[in-house]
């Protein structure tokens, strides 16, 4: 079966990449489309798990360059809204995400 992303189970290899690499951008966009759904809707952990994953990431991507909201408002949110949604494909990404689908490319391999 064809996917557009290479999945293991409950887990989606290029955002668990994601997860690893602190970003100095589009972590917004990264939290709403990425991390959110993907946390909550494919790995299915609870609201608190997903805050600590979410606040960990942001931790290390605000050593890169200062975060410019607060993150535990922003998390609220996130959570609030995106249950039931699935996060974006890696191939959608490279439509939507540019900046990010750029960062991680070179780091994974979608079809292996």
């Amino acid at each position: 079966m064809s996917s557009n992303f290479n999945q293991k189970g409950d887990r989606i290899d290029w955002i668990e990449n994601l997860l690893k690499t602190p970003i100095e951008d589009q972590r917004n966009y990264c939290l709403w489309r990425i991390i959110g759904p993907y946390l909550l809707n494919v790995r299915n952990l609870s609201k608190s798990e997903t805050t600590i994953v979410m606040e960990d990431w942001l931790s290390k991507c605000d050593k890169l360059r200062k975060l410019d909201f607060e993150p535990k408002t922003k998390i609220y949110s996130i959570i609030k809204s995106n249950r039931g949604y699935k996060p974006i494909s890696f191939l959608k990404l490279h439509e939507e995400g540019k900046e990010i689908y750029a960062i991680l490319k070179p780091t994974i391999n979608i079809y292996r």
